[in-house]
């Protein structure tokens, strides 16, 4: 009997929190702890017999299942550094806005590998205090026998003693004041904090301040001067002891900006990527919850969730670029995430780009962005419409006899070459091209589109495009869009020259009229396709063929009441996939588009439960 009372007695002592698991939750576990702790601190919990690092997301919960069922916390992670408030209120953005689960923004902004790294800084961490503690006790216990010592010297030389005595008694009473000190300034030293060090000074104007006063998200719209512009942006915000965020699509983009910032901004300037070490990566995160003084931190979407103090403008470079939108789960979309983390912490925001997206400028246009434009660069870009040529008989293979003798000029001239296919093998090009130019094969490089945006093509002096037409592909509709931000992307990049093969040389992209975007943007209204309503893809897939198509005719039937298009498949390349099929479902941008979203994930959710059909549908919410 005195026993139950006593586990009665310690369960009622006890408290109740909600934990944040790496893991695809629809719910927040609840554990049990008799320590205190915060909303954001790590703690070792065990779930269906695994344990795992979670934070703490609530504190002070009455549990609504039985009290002897929940599971004691194992171990409080007090040297793991706390999520912090406003880091927690952008996971749950992702969480809302791109329909996953919290614990899926969790594993993402925190993977195991990173993780794994921090419990080890963590147990290091706890090691160094251990040994600093035993130290700095050392330390004292040496205070004070030196003190004792002291003391006794003193009285000592109180006494009468001949000179020789006097001297050699001094002279132990130095001996042990020179230690003693040395002693204390060594304990002095461990107890320092790390000092601060100084910022930018002087507030440099720019032309972005002047829309700033309004508000706003400022779209930035031009070529190359429109750095300037953000330089003197994030100048003015480090000067005001801010920092800033600048994000960049791909890190081949960010090596030439990367100079450009060192120049300005000196060490202040921190880079964020996967091509830097698992060490480097940490300590940028330590030194941002530092917070010693104002830094810019120039990195690719995974920098959106470093822990920001202080954040006081956050840049969007290359707004434009689908490389910004993450492929796996969750799905979420750098920019319009960038933008929301500037609202969570106060701070301005800047997108730019020399072709926006139709979606930032709707944004302009219906007032919620501001638009500062600047010049573009009138940098070369020849087309050269292959149907044309072919009646002139001016096509040899693939290539046409233009392009032949501006890779003759390049090659002769000691430039470098560059030959680019929106998708698929080079071998026939390179074949062509082997057998015009024996002797100077190597001054010749090739590449898909989508991997030449990752290329760095500052030492290119000839660019060429063929299949150009592949790009305008018929089954997407932001393909125009896509093709101009392509073109105009490597246009910007390039020093030298760009070729673009085309069967279509009168098309209004290559054209590249100033009012197309707006004609695009008419006849995306008149089709109710975005940015004037939301799309959500909701993504089946299945190796196998005849249950792949059963359950997602199945999945379109449960969504009828969203009148969904599909399912279909989709286009990678010229064929479509064979394991994938898309249900396609756009919604109206009003009041009642939250609600819309979540009851589209909850009707997935019983699907996937009552066909026992879990893993093969994910959703992506604005996809590009």
């Amino acid at each position: 009997m005195h026993f139950f009372r006593y586990i009665r007695v310690r369960m009622d002592e006890d408290k109740y929190i909600k934990v944040i698991l790496p893991l695809k939750l629809a719910w927040e576990p609840c554990y049990r702890i008799s320590e205190e702790v915060r909303k954001g601190m790590r703690v070792n919990v065990t779930f269906s017999g695994r344990k795992y690092t979670g934070v703490v997301s609530e504190t002070g919960v009455e549990p609504d299942v039985d009290r002897s069922r929940i599971l004691a916390v194992n171990a409080v992670e007090r040297h793991m550094d706390p999520i912090g408030e406003k880091e927690l209120e952008l996971w749950r953005f992702i969480s809302d806005y791109y329909l996953c689960t919290i614990g899926e923004v969790y594993k993402m902004a925190y993977p195991a590998s990173k993780t794994a790294g921090e419990e080890v800084r963590a147990r290091a961490e706890e090691r160094r205090e251990l040994m600093k503690a035993r130290t700095e006790e050392l330390y004292r216990k040496r205070i004070l026998a030196l003190e004792e010592r002291l003391a006794k010297k003193e009285a000592a030389l109180a006494g009468r003693h001949n000179a020789k005595v006097t001297a050699k008694l001094e002279a132990g009473r130095d001996r042990i004041l020179a230690e003693l000190k040395e002693v204390r300034e060594k304990l002095e030293t461990m107890d320092m904090p790390a000092g601060a060090g100084g910022g930018n000074e002087g507030k440099a104007p720019g032309e972005v301040e002047k829309v700033f006063s309004k508000g706003k998200t400022v779209l930035v719209q031009g070529g190359a001067s429109r750095i300037g512009i953000l330089v003197d942006a994030a100048r003015s915000t480090l000067a005001e002891g801010r920092n800033v965020l600048m994000l960049v699509p791909e890190i081949a983009l960010s090596k030439k900006l990367q100079a450009t910032l060192y120049e300005a901004f000196g060490d202040a300037v921190l880079v964020f990527h996967s091509a830097e070490s698992a060490g480097n990566r940490r300590e940028v995160a330590t030194i941002l919850r530092c917070n010693d003084r104002p830094r810019l931190v120039l990195g690719t979407r995974s920098a959106l969730f470093l822990p920001f103090k202080d954040l006081g403008l956050v840049i969007v470079e290359e707004e434009h670029d689908i490389a910004y939108k993450q492929d796996g789960t969750p799905r979420y979309g750098a920019r319009d995430t960038a933008v929301m983390l500037g609202s969570i912490h106060g701070a301005r925001v800047i997108l730019s780009s020399p072709t926006p997206s139709l979606e930032s400028l709707y944004n302009c246009i219906s007032g919620r962005y501001s638009l500062v434009r600047t010049p573009l660069e009138e940098g070369a870009m020849e087309i050269v419409d292959t149907s044309v040529e072919a009646r002139k008989h001016g096509i040899v293979g693939d290539l046409s006899r233009v392009l032949i003798a501006r890779i003759k000029e390049t090659l002769e001239d000691g430039g470098k070459v560059l030959i680019l296919r929106p998708w698929g093998p080079m071998d026939d090009i390179r074949e062509q091209l082997e057998g015009i130019f024996p002797d100077k094969s190597e001054g010749i490089g090739y590449a898909t589109v989508h991997d030449a945006r990752r290329k760095d093509i500052s030492d290119i002096s000839l660019l060429a495009i063929l299949n150009s037409d592949i790009l305008l592909d018929k089954h997407d509709f932001r393909a125009d869009e896509k093709a101009m931000q392509t073109l105009e992307q490597f246009r910007g990049r390039l020093p030298g020259h760009m070729l673009v093969q085309t069967r279509q040389g009168q098309h209004p992209v290559y054209l590249q009229g100033d009012d197309y975007a707006f004609r695009l943007l008419e006849e995306r209204k008149a089709f109710h396709f975005p940015p004037y309503t939301r799309m959500v893809d909701v993504i089946v897939r299945d190796s196998n063929a005849g249950r792949l198509a059963k359950l997602s005719g199945l999945l379109a039937a449960a969504l009828r009441d969203f009148v969904p298009d599909g399912p279909f498949a989709p286009f990678r390349g010229r064929e479509p996939e064979q394991d994938v099929r898309v249900v396609r479902i756009m919604l109206p941008k009003d009041r009642n588009l939250p609600a819309a979203k979540r009851k589209i994930a909850g009707i997935i959710g019983d699907f996937e439960q009552s066909c026992k059909y879990t893993g093969h549908v994910t959703l992506d919410v604005d996809p590009v």
